[in-house]
């Protein structure tokens, strides 16, 4: 029986669903070891035959052996296999299916569009959250293993310098960072870090949900503890908490907001708590990057400032379907 190689964006999409394992055990293989790769759309609809409806959405990104056997049609867009790669490149799922590592699937997603969606994308990869996989499944996962990281990324790419993609998902990792626990955080921190020419305002990379030694006040006792921020300035003693309304609106969150605030404050940390509103209000939203380069001691040139066509497209790409989170 034939098996798809899944690649590209329908890599990802599989990656969003629980088909896909965390933590996953990679195994390399070369263009000899898939000539049993489904390419035809006759292979294809005998694997969805057999399997049952795969969990992605034609056309499907698919792997052949080399240049010579791909065939597209409307079930299916053929990519050949890199020769000569020296990394781990795939990820068994079951009978039917092997999927492109996270590494791999990236660089072909950094083949195609522009900056801001490749480190939207590099972002999800390396954070905790798995967004809906398809307009038919839009609920977002939390709490989940990260896929890969930053370091990883970037180690694929300049072990397999010779991949298209590799050298955009270099210039990419610039803007990354690891550990974002939603949509929100991972939009937060791109509006602000983002270079002007794509719509951000090129203040430094935050840490991202980072542990924070704190001496907690319990009564008459002073206990060590550890506290977690959302965008954290570790020298300059500034966190941004992104208060969601799916975490921070139910009974007994404020509180405990508050206790967290207080447990930071005391080790001399400024606590800023951003909302979607604050977010969704361009002004407002403004203010508080101005409020956060003071902090930082950067002088933001007046010039990158008010609104611009990159920053326009920025701001819907990224708060469009999330913002309600």
């Amino acid at each position: 029986m034939s098996k798809l190689y899944l690649t590209d964006c329908s890599a990802i999409e599989l990656m969003r669903t629980d088909a896909f394992p965390r933590p996953h055990e990679p195994m390399l293989l070369g263009t000899n070891d898939i000539d049993d790769a489904a390419t035809r759309a006759q292979q294809i609809k005998e694997l969805e035959r057999a399997f049952g409806p795969l969990r992605v959405t034609p056309p499907y990104h698919i792997f052949a052996p080399d240049k010579r056997s791909r065939r597209s049609s409307k079930l299916a867009v053929c990519h050949a296999l890199p020769e000569g790669l020296v990394s781990p490149s795939f990820v068994s799922i079951d009978d039917a299916c092997a999927c492109a590592v996270p590494e791999l699937a990236y660089l072909y997603i950094c083949q195609r569009d522009e900056l801001a969606e490749h480190v939207r994308c590099a972002m999800e990869l390396c954070g905790t959250y798995a967004l809906g996989p398809n307009e038919r499944d839009t609920v977002t996962r939390y709490g989940l293993d990260a896929l890969s990281s930053k370091e990883k990324i970037r180690t694929y790419a300049q072990e397999n310098h010779g991949v298209k993609g590799s050298g955009k998902a270099l210039s990419a990792l610039r803007y990354v960072c690891d550990g974002s626990a939603s949509p929100m955080e991972t939009a937060l921190c791109m509006l602000l870090c983002l270079p002007p020419s794509s719509g951000g305002y090129g203040l430094p990379l935050p840490e991202l949900n980072a542990e924070l030694p704190v001496i907690q006040h319990l009564g008459g006792k002073r206990v060590k503890g550890v506290r977690y921020g959302d965008l954290v300035y570790r020298a300059a003693r500034l966190i941004i908490e992104y208060q969601s309304r799916l975490f921070h609106e139910n009974a007994g969150s404020a509180d405990k907001d508050e206790d967290r605030r207080d447990d930071l404050e005391v080790m001399d940390y400024h606590v800023m708590f951003v909302t979607p509103g604050r977010i969704k209000d361009f002004e407002r939203f403004e203010g508080i990057v101005q409020r956060v380069a003071h902090h930082l001691g950067v002088s933001l040139n007046p010039k990158i400032m008010g609104t611009t066509e990159e920053r326009l497209e920025l701001r819907n790409m990224l708060l469009g379907n999330v913002l309600a989170y």
